[in-house]
């Protein structure tokens, strides 16, 4: 079976009223709701907690996974960025959906 992932960045400097989670859970939800001819079939989806900021004056974000937890680990060049990193409660999702 031949899949295709499709992430999107779910921002919460973007959001208005609702939480990024939250916005994040409703589309998978609305993706997985869907039955149509026309419409890309979802299978799963999964929501990971993003990291973002600024190093020497560039964007930069990160993905965490559940190994990782919120803090990070790696020693001490992680330690050095995660605190460089200014933390919001930005989600990515990922849709893995019929090509």
């Amino acid at each position: 079976l031949e899949v295709a992932v499709k992430t999107m960045v779910f921002a919460s400097r973007l959001s208005k009223g609702v939480t990024t989670y939250d916005a994040a859970i409703n589309e998978a939800a609305l993706c997985k709701s869907l039955s149509h001819p026309n419409i890309v079939s979802t299978y799963h989806y999964d929501v990971k907690l993003m990291e973002t900021g600024e190093v020497n004056g560039e964007h930069i974000a990160l993905t965490v996974t559940e190994e990782q937890g919120r803090s990070g680990s790696g020693g001490e060049a992680s330690a050095r960025l995660s605190q460089a990193l200014q933390q919001h409660d930005d989600y990515k999702l990922y849709l893995v959906q019929e090509l």
